[in-house]
Parts: structure tokens; sequence; C-alpha cells
């Protein structure tokens, strides 16, 4: 009975020697417990070691790819996140430059805005004293006129008149009071006609004119040139020598072209049945 004892007792412990070691599913676990480990042999002992650290050197060196993996990924998005803030911060740069230039701008509409309200003010008062310019100036013009107008009130202008007439008469006072006699023997006789002077105009005789040059006849009085003049617009009809003539007031260019001006606007009212005369130089009456 004892030597099957023994016999048992050799065959577990045989048993337990021969048992490969379970492998540990865990990283730091190892495949033998202490229990185990005290009954191993130094051999064993030794190999369960040398597994043991090459496990662990493995699970290091997985642990370290992968740690040196997360790393480099981390130094990536790093990367990125610093070109992020690099752009961002070049994008604030350039919305502050677009911010100052917004602003210069903004600056130069005011100062060009107020540039214009200078050069609008400069221009109403330029206009408002061109406008007083103009009005002086027509004031001006229209004062020469009137004094010219007077100036040559006491004039008569004869057209018509054939050049060389006035060698065949004493000269042209001599002429226009002959012309009276023919048209106006009563007038003539009760009507004492000084002539102060007499003249061609132009005074420069032109070959080339195809029209007779005017005779210009200054009185002595105002008074003695309204009854010839009245009686030429009564007979309609004025001749010299069997020719017609035209025996009209003296009066300046613009006198003359306001006269014109109004020759329609009477025109129409004679055809209406009205009676328009005009009064003074450059005025009208119905």
């Amino acid at each position: 009975m004892g030597r099957n004892q023994q016999k048992n007792s050799g065959n577990m412990k045989n048993q337990t020697e021969n048992t490969p070691p379970k492998r540990s599913t865990s990283p730091l676990e190892t495949d033998t417990n202490p229990n185990q480990a005290a009954n191993m042999t130094e051999e064993e002992f030794r190999m369960w070691n040398i597994r043991t650290l090459t496990q662990l050197q493995q699970q290091l060196n997985n642990q370290h790819k992968e740690t040196t993996k997360s790393l480099q990924d981390m130094g990536k998005e790093i990367e990125t996140m610093k070109t992020s803030v690099t752009e961002l911060l070049e994008m604030k740069n350039q919305f502050k430059e677009l911010h100052n230039t917004v602003e210069s701008l903004k600056n130069r509409v005011d100062q060009t805005e107020e540039r214009i309200s200078e050069l609008e003010d400069n221009t109403f008062q330029l206009n408002k004293s061109v406008t007083e310019i103009e009005q002086r100036n027509k004031r001006k013009e229209q004062s020469l006129q009137e004094l010219w107008d007077y100036v040559k009130k006491p004039n008569v202008r004869v057209i018509g008149l054939q050049e060389g007439e006035e060698d065949n008469t004493q000269g042209l006072d001599k002429l226009f009071e002959d012309i009276i006699e023919e048209n106006f023997p009563g007038l003539a006789q009760n009507l004492d006609i000084q002539v102060q002077e007499a003249q061609r105009t132009p005074g420069r005789f032109n070959a080339n004119r195809k029209t007779s040059r005017h005779a210009l006849i200054r009185l002595t009085k105002v008074s003695t040139k309204e009854a010839p003049l009245r009686a030429v617009r009564q007979k309609k009809q004025v001749t010299y020598k069997g020719k017609p003539i035209r025996i009209t007031s003296d009066f300046s260019n613009e006198t003359l072209q306001a006269r014109r001006d109004w020759g329609p606007i009477l025109t129409l009212l004679k055809q209406n049945n009205a009676q328009p005369r005009i009064l003074f130089p450059g005025t009208g009456k119905t």
C-alpha cells in the first residue's frame, strides 16, 4: 500500500512537470501563477522568464508603435490646426486691411462730397454773379441803345436814291428839300425844314455794291421830322423824279432788329382788324 501511494505521488509530480503553463490573455499577466512557478525547475523557470519578457517586449513595442502613430496623427492634426490658425490670421489681416480700405474710401467719399458741395456753392455764386453781370450789361446795352437812338432821333434815312443824284443839285440837303417839295408841296411851304448835316452811309463808295447807299439827313429840330414822316405814312408811296424811294427814321441796329422782331406780331394784329402802332423804337401799342 505504501508503494502504491509513493507511485501515485510520483505520477502526480510527473503530470505536474509535463503540464504546459496556460497563456495569459492580459498583456501584463504571465502564463504561470506563483504556485506553479514554485514547482518549476530552474530551466522551466528560466524559459518562463524569457517567454514572459518576450511577451512584455512585444506588447511594449506594439504600444510604442500605437503611441508613435497616435503622436504622428496628433502632429498632423496640430500642423493642420497651425495651418488653419495661420489662414485665419491671414484672413483677419486681410479683413483688417479691407476694413481700413473701406474706411479710407469712406473718408475719400466724404471729402469728395464736401468738395462737390463747395463746388456747387461756388457754382451757384458764380451763376449768380454771371446773371448779375448779364443784367448789368443788358441795362448798359439798353441805355447805350436809348442814348444812340436819342442821338439819331433828328435823323431821317432816305433809301433808294441813285448814286450821284446829289451831284446834280446842291448836295443831299437840297435834294431832301426837293423830295419834300415833289411829294408834299403844301408841307414844304408851311414847314421850315432845316438840314444840319447830310451824308451817304456807309461813307466809302463800293462799286461792287448792288444797291445804292442810304442818304442820312440830320435835321436841326426833331419836331420838323415828325410831320414829313407822318405824311410819308399816309401817302405810302414816295418818289423822286418819278422813281420810288423810302423815307424812314434812323435808329440803331438793335432798335431796327427789335422792330423787325415785332413785324410778325404786328402783321397778325392787322389781320385781326387791329391798328397797331410803334410809339417808341422797341415797343408796340395797339
